[in-house]
């Protein structure tokens, strides 16, 4: 059944007035604050005595190269979106399975998966407590990683998580006393890079470890604005920006996974982004200016927009397929009647 609101609006009331699970599912860019961490709390708990190293791993060899500023004209958009989902549920964050057959998706807080043609959609687990978001499948295809939050909205605690890709053998890997944000699969499989409200933390899977690569400063928020790694696992890039009264500033960064001074890619807004397989492009959904999805051409730092926000459909979460010649989403659509905004979303493929 649709959620609604109980006051109309567009994506600047979307931005403000999220029902908790949308809030805690970050189907949209939110402006409300998610609840402030004690002082002196502990940010993280990794189970199976996951800890943090008192000394990061030696940097890896190079950097990335720096990438002019200026956004291009935007190009014109293509065809339209294919949707592959409908109807009134809240369907998003989908994610490729690495040999382009499948496609795992969050379906009303639970975990699904289809064909890659949208046919045999089928959920993964069983209903639970709780609110699961990002599901992204591993490098080899064996597992799945999500993000969970509690379904009563309480987006004070957050987990990543992780289970086979048939949906049994579920792993806690780290439990916070804050809400986290989005994830992203080292390409090797051998980590994970996530997100909190102000830190980009990476968990070694081999030494169960976590280590900060960066931080976004006292009003600063990482939390909504996504994060991925390079295909050859030299770099990743994250959303970043200033949290003000009314709205949220973000931009697109990318920092050496080594550690390092993350550099500024974008600079008329950018959050969510995704990295072509080969290197040379990032997706994302620009929240300002002319709002969509765009695409950040790495060689010349040249954008294009690649589909533009329509009045009711709002566009987020792209993900490049396996062979870069297509890219999924998760629309949002707004309706708005005499008693109040309904939402519903579906996934659909760019061509």
């Amino acid at each position: 059944m649709a959620n609604r609101w109980s006051r109309r609006g567009d994506e600047a009331l979307a931005q403000r007035l999220v029902h908790p699970l949308l809030l805690a599912a970050g189907l949209l860019l939110v402006a409300q604050p998610l609840g402030r961490l004690a002082a002196g709390a502990a940010l993280l708990r990794v189970p199976a005595a996951l800890e943090t190293p008192s000394a990061p791993p030696a940097p890896a060899a190079g950097s990335p190269p720096a990438v002019p500023a200026g956004p291009a004209p935007a190009a014109p958009a293509p065809g339209p979106p294919e949707p592959l989902t409908g109807g009134d549920v809240l369907d998003g964050f989908p994610d490729w399975s690495p040999d382009g057959t499948q496609i795992v998706f969050m379906r009303d807080g639970r975990t699904w998966v289809m064909a890659a043609d949208g046919s045999s959609a089928r959920p993964l687990a069983a209903g639970r407590d709780t609110w699961d978001t990002q599901p992204s499948w591993s490098p080899d295809g064996r597992w799945i990683a999500l993000i969970r939050h509690p379904q009563d909205g309480k987006s004070d605690h957050g987990q990543l998580v992780r289970m086979r890709a048939d949906g049994t053998g579920e792993q806690v890997l780290v439990e916070a006393g804050e809400p986290l944000g989005y994830l992203a699969w080292h390409p090797g499989g051998e980590g994970i890079a996530f997100t909190t409200r102000g830190r980009l933390v990476h968990l070694d899977l081999r030494t169960r470890m976590t280590r900060i690569l960066a931080e976004a400063g006292p009003e600063g928020d990482l939390l909504p604005g996504g994060v991925a790694w390079s295909p050859d696992g030299q770099w990743l890039v994250f959303g970043s920006g200033r949290r003000h009264p009314d709205r949220l500033d973000l931009d697109l960064y990318r920092v050496p996974a080594a550690g390092g001074e993350p550099e500024r890619l974008t600079t008329g807004g950018g959050i969510m982004p995704h990295v072509s397989p080969d290197g040379r492009k990032i997706a994302f959904r620009s929240p300002h200016r002319q709002s969509g999805i765009h695409v950040l051409d790495l060689d010349s730092g040249q954008t294009a927009v690649r589909q533009p926000d329509q009045r009711a459909d709002l566009y987020f979460h792209p993900r490049w397929s396996p062979d870069g010649t297509r890219l999924l989403a998760s629309r949002l659509n707004l309706r708005s009647d005499a008693r109040g905004v309904h939402v519903t979303s579906a996934i659909v493929v760019l061509r």
